[in-house]
């Protein structure tokens, strides 16, 4: 039985949108027009100057790093031409300052020109990214493509990517999208995207080699910024046959939907992402054998927007069972785990056991043709009932008022 789990980088240099709410620090923002002149025009005393405006009445160490990192961020783009045609871009940090523009090394080498003259102590560190053009269907191979700043503050080592912290490419146009997701991002999540040529760099008890790295599933910034821990192995459920699923640890605030896509089109009602005690059981139906793409979304509560996090390439055998039911939001914003069916539809006049798992509500019904099957609690916060199916809509509600009932769930009953 084949199996198949990677996934794809969806952050800076990628070919996804992306939305970023983080906002550069005031004191980057807000350089006067003259001072940035200076510095595009005369940048050996411009960048003096430049420091000095930045980090004026600044004490510590730490925000002086984000001051400076941020406004390399917001006044660089990436050279797109020198990086699709193979010719040389401006590395040299005060050639860089003139144009604004350049690949990751200039980037470096101009937040560690402007951390020189700060009196920060900084590394230029190389290595290898799953950056533009990664993909976990091919081989991957390790080479230098990339660079970036590993800081020392306040007695220990700070890692930062400013150039994936500027913007990002989607197809051969550079995305100015300014983020935080990979400054002081953790060693243990930056190591799922980044590997420093030289090991010491990557800042752990125990490096990896370069067999343990290949191995890891190809997460980023974005994906850790929202606190989701690195996700299980896809297998195959053992109660329902033809349905796979893997976790992920969520905070409480944190919500998740995903699609599933079998050759650029969108496999309907193929997942079903459940949020119970803190784990995400992200289930998945396999409309034909193969290769098929997932994406992930996060979002916080009481956001409207999800905000793509990672492009999940998963594959297993093709499901002989129906595709999941319908959820409606409040299933998605509430921790629910929905047990049986997970099929959909149910068969007319059988007899079906409804099953959750469920906290937060009361009153747990389902609905089939005017009749309502109230849900028995159960230990271990379980909530069921065997219903005889009739033709029509099938739904699972919850009691939201005397005679008022909110849609969690709904099904169809077919033959």
């Amino acid at each position: 039985m084949k199996t198949l789990f990677n996934i794809i980088v969806l952050l800076v240099i990628t070919s996804v949108s992306i939305y970023s709410s983080d906002q550069p620090h005031p004191r980057a923002a807000g350089v006067p027009a003259d001072l940035l002149n200076k510095v595009r025009t005369t940048p050996e005393e411009g960048l003096k100057a430049l420091v000095e405006y930045l980090t004026k009445g600044i004490t510590e160490e730490y925000e002086k790093i984000r001051i400076l990192h941020d406004w390399v961020a917001i006044n660089t783009v990436y050279d797109t031409e020198s990086y699709f045609s193979g010719s040389d871009s401006y590395y040299d940090p005060y050639e860089v300052a003139i144009h604004g523009k350049s690949v990751c090394e200039g980037y470096v080498n101009l937040l560690q020109e402007l951390s020189d003259l700060a009196g920060l102590k900084s590394e230029k560190i190389g290595g290898y990214a799953r950056g533009y053009g990664y993909s976990a269907s091919g081989k991957e191979t390790i080479n230098d493509n990339h660079a970036w700043n590993i800081f020392e503050v306040n007695g220990r080592k700070m890692i930062t990517d400013v150039t994936w912290g500027s913007g990002y490419l989607m197809g051969k146009q550079f995305r100015v999208a300014y983020s935080l997701d990979y400054f002081d991002i953790r060693p243990e999540d930056f190591i799922y995207s980044h590997f420093p040529s030289e090991s010491k760099w990557q800042l752990l008890s125990r490096p990896l080699n370069e067999d343990e790295f290949l191995a890891l599933p190809n997460l980023g910034g974005k994906y850790f910024a929202f606190g989701l821990s690195a996700p299980t192995k896809l297998t195959e459920n053992p109660d329902n046959k033809g349905v796979w699923s893997f976790s992920v640890n969520v905070p409480e605030d944190v919500q998740i939907s995903t699609a599933l896509f079998y050759k650029n089109k969108e496999v309907p009602d193929a997942t079903l992402p459940m949020i119970y005690d803190g784990k995400c059981t992200v289930n998945i139906k396999f409309g034909e054998s193969g290769d098929h793409t997932l994406l992930l979304y996060a979002k916080n509560t009481g956001e409207e927007q999800y905000i793509s996090v990672a492009t999940l390439r998963v594959s297993g055998d093709k499901a002989e069972t129906p595709g999941f039911p319908m959820a409606y939001a409040p299933f998605f914003e509430n921790p629910i785990e929905l047990l049986s069916p997970l099929v959909n539809p149910v068969t007319t006049g059988a007899e079906v056991l409804f099953r959750v798992r469920a906290k937060v509500f009361q009153g747990l019904t389902v609905i089939n043709n005017g009749k309502f099957f109230e849900m028995q609690k159960e230990p271990g916060d379980i909530w069921s009932v065997k219903a005889v199916i009739t033709a029509g809509e099938i739904f699972l509600g919850w009691k939201s008022g005397s005679n008022t009932y909110e849609y969690l769930c709904k099904w169809q009953a077919g033959n």
